[in-house]
C-alpha cells in the first residue's frame, strides 16, 4: 500500500513517527513473533508539501524523503500541526489535497490535521472529528462540516479523521482494517501492545464554560449555577435572578451559551462528579447525591451520555492514568 505521511509545519513528531512505526509493522512484527514469513502491507514514505524538511512543534527538524507530488499514493496521512487562531492562507496545501483525492487516494488526518482537510473543502457535508480542545474553533470556521467531537475516529467515503494526538493509534488500526481486514489490525495491536480501537474521546474532554459571550445577565446565572449546582434550579428561578421573563431568559441563555440552562446545569454537575471520581474513593451513590442527583441510576445514565463511560469505569481509567 503506497502510503505518504504528509508532515505539516510545526507538527507533533509523534504524529509522524508513531503512524510510521504502526503501519510499517502491519503484517511484519506479528508474523515474526509467530515465526511466519513477513507480509508487509504499507510502504510508508515521509513527505512534505515541497520536499523540504519541516519544523516539529518542539524543536527538531523532520527530514522527509520527497514532496507530496512525487508519488502515486493510495493513502495520504496528515500529521497534527499547530492551528493559527485565524484562518491562514493554505491554498497550495488545499489544492494538493484536492488533487490527491481526485486521483483516488484515501486521505486521513490526525488531530488538528482535520483543519487542512476542511480548508480544502473535502469535509463539507461529511462527518469529521478533531482534538476536543479545538472543537469550537473548528465549528466556527467550518460550519458546513458534520463535526462529531466525541468520536476518536470518523470515516466518510475515502476520508478518515482522528481526534486527539495519540488517537493516531486508533486511526492506524482502523486503516489497517480498511485496507486489509480486522484480523490484521488485531494482530498489529497485539504485537505492538496497543489498546485497540477506543470508541470515544469524551472522557478526556475539558469542561467548557461557554463564557465568551457579552450577556452579563446570563453570565451571572452561569456563575450562580456553578456554585449552587446541587440544588434544584429551574428556569423560573434562574429567570428571576437574571431579571428577565422566563421566555426571554430561555431565548437569551440559548443564544449566549449554545444550550439550555438545564443542559448547562447537567454539564456542571457531571464535571463536579468527574472531579470527585478522580480524587476520591467515595461511593458513586454519595457523589451523585452531592452533585444534585437523588437517583443514582439516573445519574449513571447522564454521566455516561456526557463521558461515554459509567462512573466506575471513568474512575478506574482516570486514576490508573494518574
Amino acid at each position: 500500500m503506497r502510503t505518504a505521511i504528509l508532515c505539516l509545519d510545526n507538527t507533533l513528531a509523534s504524529t509522524v513517527f508513531g503512524p510510521l512505526d504502526i503501519l510499517s509493522q502491519a503484517g511484519q512484527l506479528w508474523n515474526a513473533l509467530c515465526r511466519r514469513n513477513p507480509e508487509p502491507t504499507f510502504e510508508v514514505t515521509l513527505v512534505s508539501l515541497d520536499g523540504a524538511p519541516v519544523r516539529s512543534l518542539n524543536g527538531p527538524p523532520i527530514a522527509v524523503q520527497g514532496a507530496l507530488d512525487d508519488g502515486d499514493w493510495q493513502l495520504v496521512l496528515l500529521s497534527a500541526a499547530h492551528v493559527a487562531p485565524s484562518a491562514a492562507d493554505n491554498s497550495a496545501l488545499s489544492a494538493a489535497l484536492r488533487q490527491q483525492y481526485q486521483r483516488g487516494a484515501v486521505l486521513a488526518s490526525i488531530c488538528t490535521g482535520a483543519f487542512a482537510l476542511a480548508e480544502a473543502g473535502l469535509l463539507d457535508g461529511r462527518e469529521a472529528t478533531t482534538h476536543w480542545g479545538f472543537v469550537e474553533l473548528f465549528r466556527r470556521r467550518f460550519p458546513q462540516v458534520l463535526l462529531q467531537p466525541e468520536q476518536l475516529v470518523t470515516h466518510s467515503e475515502r476520508l478518515f479523521c482522528s481526534g486527539g494526538f495519540h488517537a493516531y493509534q486508533d486511526l492506524c488500526l482502523r486503516l489497517i482494517e480498511h485496507f486489509c481486514d480486522f484480523e490484521r489490525a488485531e494482530q498489529t495491536a497485539r504485537a505492538l501492545v496497543l489498546q485497540g480501537e477506543r470508541p470515544s474521546q469524551l472522557p478526556y474532554k475539558r469542561f467548557d464554560l461557554h463564557k465568551q459571550h457579552q450577556d452579563a445577565a446570563i453570565r451571572r446565572v452561569q456563575e450562580h449555577i456553578e456554585v449552587h449546582y446541587a440544588q434544584a434550579l429551574g428556569n423560573a428561578e434562574l429567570a428571576e435572578l437574571a431579571h428577565l421573563s422566563e421566555r426571554q431568559f430561555k431565548r437569551r441563555f440559548q443564544a449566549a451559551v449554545g444550550e439550555t440552562a438545564p443542559q448547562y446545569l447537567q454539564r456542571v454537575r457531571v464535571e463536579m462528579a468527574k472531579q470527585e471520581l478522580r480524587s476520591s474513593r467515595e461511593p458513586v451513590e454519595r457523589i451523585a447525591g452531592r452533585v444534585g442527583y437523588s437517583d443514582a441510576a439516573f445519574f449513571r445514565q447522564v454521566f455516561r451520555r456526557h463521558t461515554g463511560l459509567i462512573p466506575q469505569d471513568y474512575r478506574r481509567k482516570m486514576q490508573r492514568s494518574a
